[in-house]
């Protein structure tokens, strides 16, 4: 969690210093995404999960194995970003060995991306007695979209059932817009389809983790779809469209999970090597990217149509 948070807050000061053209992410989203990572079973094809993410799901792929660098050269746009060629904005994994699915910026597609890969999940499970599930992201404002309601539809449909474990991470703002003033419950409208639906506090890593595995736990066994709903927080705010300052007021799951740890007899020192680490880590990895080029005009074209 403190690598995911030392990784976002050096990339607002990238930006802010010019080295970067664009910051999106997830601060305060930590226990939810590296929760996600731990959970994840990562691989290719429909025997392993697969992952739909959202654009604030950097501390995912770092979770599962990613290094810092790949975050800092998509930031940059450098021809070496291993995620878009320095074609796409930051936060916008993509791993195909690992089933990790591209990130797209209009918001929701994940969740139809999510049915294809279910379904593939669905036969493999009635064929070959694969136990894996796909995980579509979305942000609460995203459920009001239409490409929610497909996958709720197409996912719960009688004896076609899928795997589809769709997490909405609540932070109550869409982009500028109070959601409250938007929105009613988002549970009760997957329970109208006979979806099971969880909620869970996304601050509270030790209770996150244990509602979020049940889940998981949930899909594999039954092979049937299921809503996780989980309240975070949006310390930076929307982006660096927003200026990406700290937002005062917002609870802190790093902050929650140390008061949890000093329990365990964690002491200062230890929280002060963790960060120290990560931030090594992460300044390791900016003068090893500082330098590199742009992609070539000619690349422009490259990754839209088949090239085989």
């Amino acid at each position: 969690m403190v690598r995911a948070r030392v990784l976002e807050e050096q990339l607002i000061q990238l930006m802010r210093k010019g080295q970067g053209f664009f910051w999106t992410g997830g601060p305060g989203e930590e226990a939810l995404n590296i929760t996600l990572g731990k959970l994840l079973q990562k691989g290719i094809g429909p025997h392993f999960d697969y992952f739909h993410p959202h654009y604030r799901n950097t501390g995912v792929v770092l979770a599962m194995g990613a290094p810092m660098i790949n975050s800092i050269r998509q930031m940059r746009n450098s021809e070496t970003d291993p995620y878009t060629g320095g074609r796409n904005f930051v936060s916008h994994s993509v791993i195909p060995e690992w089933n990790v699915s591209p990130v797209t910026s209009p918001v929701g597609t994940q969740c139809l991306v999510g049915i294809g890969t279910a379904l593939a999940q669905a036969r493999a499970r009635r064929d070959e007695g694969a136990r894996t599930l796909s995980v579509s992201v979305i942000g609460d404002a995203t459920s009001a979209s239409p490409d929610f309601a497909s996958a709720l539809i197409w996912s719960s449909r009688p004896k076609q059932k899928l795997p589809l474990l769709i997490v909405v991470s609540d932070n109550g703002e869409g982009i500028s817009t109070p959601t409250a003033t938007q929105l009613a419950v988002i549970g009760k409208r997957a329970e109208s389809f006979g979806i099971r639906c969880v909620k869970s506090d996304g601050i509270d890593a030790v209770k996150l983790w244990e509602s979020l595995k049940g889940a998981f736990n949930y899909v594999r066994e039954t092979g049937e779809p299921c809503v996780f709903e989980a309240k975070v927080s949006r310390l930076y705010g929307h982006s660096s469209s927003s200026g990406g300052n700290r937002v005062e007021g917002e609870p802190c799951p790093i902050e929650i999970l140390e008061i949890f740890l000093r329990k365990q007899d964690f002491t200062d020192s230890d929280f002060k090597n963790c960060r120290h680490e990560a931030l090594l880590e992460f300044q390791e990895a900016a003068k090893a990217s500082e330098g590199e080029g742009y992609p070539p005009s000619e690349s422009i074209y490259r990754h839209i149509f088949s090239e085989d």
